[in-house]
């Protein structure tokens, strides 16, 4: 705790609270300098119904971790904390590499974290005005500018696994000194990280995959635990944003029952910081964010997926499995199956009108592949022409007859060395034997 020097934490919160006179600023005091002020002010009943009421219901624990937009702690003189927000005080960003692996911290409210944003207390904050008799705590262990590969175990300094694992049972220890309830695990998750790892984009995924599944190995993380992934900024570098945002709905989708992607991406330039190049966001922009986050996690709000994934902030394309966005396909399917289909259109029905069709448009022609019940497979379309291409090639096309002794078949030849295409054309009867006529094309 900040503030007020007291043994008891939630005396320390009450007074930091009181004698901070609720402008931000925290003042230590002697007894009879405290008997005046709190006579002055009038607010101690006013608190003390405040904390009586915060510290009634069930703590809820909320784990944040990431990089500069999970760890920063930006001026915003409007936040006024509600009385059952927690903030745990550690501040990777700030720390030597050495220490922001040792550090462990503590919680702070009231006047300790007034005036500031974070996207963490801010989703904390959110949840605590919600939930008014429920005391709310934020355990944010996060460092600016590290790559994911900081989450590893055997990382060097500042190892962020090491950091998380020494801080959040701490925490849960503090949080039954506050509360005298044994809470032995955080409520959810929630991760903003990938400016780092923008070079390796495409192994991402499995990364981060990888590191919640360890954080789901932890006692006090376990296994239902909803993981809330934000985006990154498009303001910044596109690129980044498109690759990146994708790789992380990438991870989203590879389970999505336990985990949500918020488009944080998609909020306006003006809610992101100009004197970062918009990598970061200002305090409004944090409160925005927060709501985004809040929301998929409290209302079922944001993305999760279910195997899919739509690229709204670069190509507008869908894929189906487990890849990213392809750029030259609409909609893709992807999956590792050996010798096996990867799609497949099915009509149940008996009725010999029944069709299983394939249909592509462009303006009003239309191809369609299908499948009759009675005749079997067929190729339809509304033109007088069908092609089969290959290599940029016309190997074959077809059209209706236009004359006599023709078919509707024209072939690619090479004759003499030379490509050509050639229409098939019949020859005079019994040109073939008896009865029959040849197929011939011109010289």
């Amino acid at each position: 705790m900040s503030g007020v020097n007291s043994p008891n934490l939630v005396s320390a919160a009450l007074l930091d609270s009181v004698l901070g006179n609720r402008n931000g600023t925290t003042v230590k005091t002697s007894i009879n300098d405290l008997a005046a002020q709190l006579a002055g002010t009038g607010a101690l009943a006013d608190r003390l119904d405040d904390l009586d009421a915060a510290l009634t219901g069930e703590p809820l624990v909320l784990f944040v971790a990431g990089q500069s937009n999970a760890a920063r702690r930006a001026s915003y003189a409007s936040f006024d904390p509600p009385p059952n927000l927690y903030m745990w005080s550690y501040s990777g960003t700030a720390l030597t590499a050495s220490a922001a692996t040792t550090t462990i911290g503590t919680f702070q409210t009231g006047a300790a974290i007034a005036g500031q944003a974070n996207w963490g207390m801010f989703v904390g904050a959110r949840a605590a005005i919600e939930n008014p008799t429920r005391p709310v705590f934020v355990i944010n262990i996060s460092r600016g500018g590290v790559p994911i590969a900081r989450w590893d175990a055997s990382s060097p300094d500042p190892n962020m696994w090491a950091a998380t694992v020494a801080n959040v049972p701490a925490a849960l220890t503090e949080i039954a000194a506050l509360t005298g309830k044994t809470v032995d695990r955080v409520d959810a998750a929630f991760w903003w990280q990938g400016e780092a790892d923008a070079s390796n984009a495409a192994a991402y995924p499995g990364l981060l995959d990888a590191l919640i599944t360890r954080f789901r190995a932890l006692s006090w993380f376990g296994e239902t635990t909803p993981v809330i992934c934000s985006g990154l900024s498009r303001f910044w570098d596109t690129n980044l944003a498109a690759i990146m945002n994708k790789a992380i709905r990438r991870t989203v989708a590879m389970d999505a029952a336990r985990r949500r992607f918020v488009p944080t991406s998609l909020l306006p330039q003006y809610f992101w910081d100009s004197a970062d190049n918009y990598i970061h966001m200002t305090g409004a922009g944090y409160w925005e964010a927060s709501k985004l986050a809040w929301d998929a996690f409290a209302n079922g709000g944001g993305w999760s997926g279910a195997g899919w994934q739509y690229d709204w902030d670069d190509t507008g394309n869908f894929i189906f499995g487990d890849d990213l966005p392809d750029p030259g396909y609409f909609g893709s399917f992807a999956k590792d199956l050996v010798g096996q289909l990867i799609f497949a259109v099915r009509n149940k029905s008996t009725d010999p009108t029944a069709r299983a069709k394939l249909v592509a448009r462009v303006a009003e022609k239309v191809a369609q592949l299908e499948c009759d019940p009675g005749l079997g497979g067929r190729l339809v379309a509304t033109d007088d022409y069908w092609g089969l291409i290959a290599a940029g090639m016309i190997i074959a096309s077809f059209t209706s007859p236009k004359g006599d002794n023709q078919t509707s078949a024209t072939l690619l030849t090479q004759i003499g060395g030379v490509t050509v295409a050639k229409k098939v054309r019949v020859g005079a009867a019994d040109s073939g034997g008896t009865g029959y006529r040849m197929l011939r094309v011109e010289n």
